[in-house]
């Protein structure tokens, strides 16, 4: 079984290159969900991931309806007939409000639920791509949880204001929230198989960087999964996960499978 780059990845291959390759490896994750049976590891991290963003949205909407209401009670508005339409408006305020919120702590929800469960899938890929499973201790599993979850919630803020400032980007707003959702999303999936290799979270940056076009390329399916309604926010991380497994492993790993806590002496690749 071959570890490390293939003898037939260029190098020099360019930005783009790599970055369709990235969202190749992506489909391939989605169809291994399918064809390699990899779907029952996904079963358990949905279901929560989608327990806790249902509490999440209807505990936001239980009270921010609750505060309006309370208020427009408190005013009198509610008894004057010609203002009782306020009522109605409260809950449509308080649906769209909690929407909006389980969108801007997506990323945070599958970085603390979702990718930490996602660690036998990974154990099984790493198996079959490397021939052995890197062995991880309990502190460092939480650690790499709390961390993952802090660097979820700092996306969540940043896409949030990427969001705002691009407005007056106007016809070309989507298109750049979509490049910074791709990324950090495609951070996220990638994160879940470096800390493996580098716990050490400032070598594992250091590596990071050395991937940005796949990446990208991964996140942007990503984006586009989170389009279809329900499933795609569920099957999303997994599917890309398992896309970022295959890649990394066969494609992209520097070193035979080893823990890394040391800069690494680049393979020769002139990467991004």
């Amino acid at each position: 079984m071959q570890v490390g780059l293939k003898p037939n990845m260029n190098p020099s291959n360019s930005f783009f290159a790599r970055m369709s390759r990235g969202f190749k490896a992506g489909l391939q994750g989605l169809q291994s969900l399918f064809k390699e049976g990899l779907i029952v590891y996904a079963i358990l991290p949905a279901a929560i991931g989608l327990l806790a963003g249902v509490t999440l949205a209807y505990g936001t909407y239980s009270l921010l309806h609750y505060w309006l209401i309370e208020g427009l009670e408190a005013s009198g508005a509610l008894d004057t007939s010609w203002l009782s339409w306020l009522g109605s408006l409260a809950v449509v305020l308080s649906v769209i409000a909690s929407f909006f919120v389980y969108i801007g702590l997506y990323r945070f929800i599958i970085s603390l639920v979702i990718f930490p469960l996602l660690g036998p899938m990974v154990d099984r890929l790493e198996l079959q791509y490397r021939g052995q499973k890197t062995e991880t201790s309990f502190k460092e599993d939480f650690t790499s949880t709390l961390y993952g979850a802090w660097v979820g919630l700092v996306q969540a803020i940043a896409g949030l204001l990427v969001l705002i400032i691009s407005i007056f980007a106007g016809p070309l707003q989507p298109f750049l929230v979509g490049l910074a959702d791709g990324y950090f999303y495609g951070y996220g999936a990638f994160s879940v198989i470096l800390e493996r290799d580098f716990p050490n979270n400032r070598v594992r940056s250091q590596e990071f960087s050395r991937y940005r076009a796949e990446i990208l390329g991964l996140g942007l399916l990503f984006v586009l999964l989170l389009a279809i309604p329900i499933f795609g926010a569920l099957l999303a991380p997994i599917a890309c996960v398992a896309g970022a497994c295959q890649l990394y492993y066969t494609r992209l790993a520097p070193l035979p499978p080893s823990r890394v806590d040391q800069p690494l002496i680049d393979s020769g690749a002139d990467r991004v």
